[in-house]
């Protein structure tokens, strides 16, 4: 959904969406919410009229009574200081329980996005949970989709608004009563007081709409800017990038870049403050002359009916707690408003429609005997490009299998529907002579293990990174099987080391090939019974890749595995070799066969990679 789009979804719907998130989240904390409200509204009436009390009592005279007076008041005062610090502290703390299980549930969501857009699910829009509000569909590498998951993260990191609109639903909910008790106070002693005090109010209403509709429109533009900002910000203080700074012109037209944002951003937030502060001095003014006019209604009326000092002084103190009361009152419903506006990206995001086909069979341990492409043709969503054409091929258990081809061929395409990340346009993958997309996800996702060529390691143990369910044991000796034995045992911490320095200076950092090698370690480690690789080799040099197939039907040993690889030397510890073109199968036999096709691409590809490892060894 597009920014146009996003405005004109109605503010309470956004709020309906936002509380029932919320609700589901940690439905306690809204009787907290509650509770906090009424002890501060308890508080707030008691402070109203407490001077009006002792004043009363002093007119009667009577010391005993001031005294008593006094001590009373003064252990109803301790009483609701002490609770009401109690509750702001309680609330404080479920306020971030909530917060947290809500940013849970967006990374739940996040890894429950579908990849693809699928024809057999309300194809082109989805509900907002509301069945009068739709949604253009969205998915996971969909533009707009990354870009709406950018503008959530911003709204939350950047302008804190799960913060704001927590704490001012409280202080909204607490106003609310206080006000109706100041209401009943002023009404019964006159209407002409009620009259001033909410024509101030709608004055003020008029100038806290102008200062949000500013503030909505700095929030927007700044979430444009901000992201290109904050982007040549950390590309800038990235150390990793120094060498290319050097090397090459980029540093200096980053900088440029950088300088322009600058000043932009600060041109732009001195127009914004400049407004911003016409509006508060505007406020003011209505401030000062709303109390002139309540003093002067107060007066007239106690010189008319001749009341006393302590009347005086309590209608007074009523008339300017509401004063303030409301004027917060519409503050925090201003606020209110502006983050839930800011909260709408995450909203939409938390309404993208979930993968729901997650299939029912039960894929077991090691029960894969056959795995079938029949007749898949692929393209990625919005492309016209058809990336597979009509692929057919057969794998049996325990079966090496390399995947060759040029770049674009279509070889990680293939992976990707293995991994159920994508489906065919046509025709159907077949595990064991059922569609994988008829098993479980999770048992299916369960018997798979998988390498991108983009995997990532975290900033844990080596053990962890291998292995989150295993012993350290069985980390290491995968470890040590693809090669990491004696960098291992150099380590004082040997595989319980921290990988990277993020959280400890004594964490190690790893080569490409060495990082490499720990990712293998953790596909092979796993209890998968198929494991797929896409360029598992890419960072090693030719010795380490010898050792590693050396050890590659030990590691492999009753799994079934498959693997792109651009080293032609590695097809040859395999079964077969699925030869692809231009996302078409154009050969699938075993390495001794397809050598002997002199005029095949994979004949060319092998003796090409062979002649150039002759010359650099001459």
């Amino acid at each position: 959904m597009n920014k146009k789009q996003t405005e004109k979804l109605p503010i309470w719907l956004v709020l309906f969406s936002f509380i029932k998130l919320s609700f589901q989240a940690y439905w306690p904390y809204f009787g907290i919410a509650a509770f906090k409200s009424m002890i501060l509204t308890m508080q707030t009436l008691y402070h109203t009229a407490i001077v009006s009390i002792l004043i009363a009592s002093l007119e009667k005279r009577n010391l005993r009574l001031c005294i008593l007076v006094g001590i009373c008041l003064t252990g109803i005062h301790m009483f609701f200081s002490s609770i009401s610090k109690w509750s702001i502290c309680f609330i404080k703390v479920h306020q971030a329980k909530l917060q947290e299980k809500i940013n849970h549930k967006i990374f739940e969501k996040m890894t429950k996005i579908p990849y693809q857009y699928l024809e057999d699910t309300e194809c082109s829009e989805i509900k907002l949970r509301l069945d009068f509000i739709k949604i253009p569909y969205q998915y996971l590498e969909d533009t707009e989709c990354l870009d709406l998951i950018e503008r959530a993260k911003f709204a939350i990191t950047n302008e804190n608004c799960l913060d704001v609109i927590l704490t001012t639903f409280t202080n909204i909910l607490q106003s609310i009563l206080t006000l109706f008790g100041l209401i009943t106070v002023i009404l019964l002693f006159d209407v002409k007081l009620i009259f001033i005090l909410l024509i101030a109010a709608l004055l003020n209403i008029f100038l806290f709409g102008t200062f949000s509709r500013t503030r909505l429109e700095f929030s927007n533009w700044n979430l444009d800017i901000n992201r290109k900002f904050v982007y040549y910000t950390n590309t800038l203080f990235d150390s990793k990038n120094g060498k290319d700074f050097r090397t090459y012109p980029i540093g200096s037209f980053l900088r440029k870049k950088f300088n322009w944002f600058a000043e932009k951003m600060v041109i732009y937030y001195n127009r914004y403050l400049k407004k911003s502060d016409q509006i508060k001095i505007g406020m003011q003014l209505i401030k000062y002359i709303e109390i002139i006019m309540v003093y002067g209604c107060i007066i007239e009326k106690t010189i008319r009916e001749n009341f006393s000092i302590s009347y005086f002084t309590f209608y007074t103190s009523t008339a300017m707690r509401f004063s303030a009361t409301i004027t917060s009152f519409i503050n925090d419903c201003m606020k209110f408003y502006v983050s839930l506006r800011l909260a709408v990206p995450l909203i939409e995001l938390m309404n993208i429609q979930e993968e729901t086909n997650y299939g029912k069979g039960i894929l077991l341990e090691q029960e894969i005997k056959t795995l079938k492409f029949e007749h898949v043709t692929f393209s990625y969503p919005k492309s016209s490009s058809t990336i597979l054409k009509d692929i057919s091929f057969e794998i049996h258990a325990g079966e090496k299998i390399s995947i060759v081809g040029l770049n674009g061929a279509g070889k990680t395409t293939l992976i990707k529907l293995l991994c159920r990340l994508y489906r065919p346009d046509k025709g159907d993958i077949l595990l064991n002579d059922i569609s994988i997309y008829d098993y479980d996800y999770f048992s299916y996702q369960n018997r798979i293990s998988t390498i991108f060529q983009d995997f990532k390691l975290f900033a844990y143990s080596l053990k962890d990174n291998i292995t989150n369910d295993g012993t350290k044991e069985q980390a290491y000796h995968f470890a040590c099987k693809v090669g990491l034995k004696k960098r291992i045992d150099s380590l004082p911490d040997g595989i319980q080391t921290l990988y990277t320095k993020t959280f400890d200076e004594t964490g190690i950092e790893f080569s490409g090939g060495e990082s490499q090698k720990v990712a293998l370690a953790r596909a092979f480690c796993k209890k998968a019974s198929l494991i797929l690789l896409d360029e598992p080799t890419s960072a090693f040099d030719p010795l380490a890749e010898a050792e590693f197939y050396q050890q590659f039907n030990q590691l492999g040993k009753n799994k079934t595995v498959i693997y792109i690889s651009h080293r032609m030397s590695s097809s040859i510890f395999c079964d077969k070799i699925l030869l692809i073109e231009s996302g078409r199968v154009v050969d699938y036999d075993t390495h001794t066969n397809l050598i002997q096709k002199k005029e095949s691409m994979y004949y060319k590809l092998f003796m090409e990679q062979a002649n150039r490892y002759k010359i650099s060894e001459i």
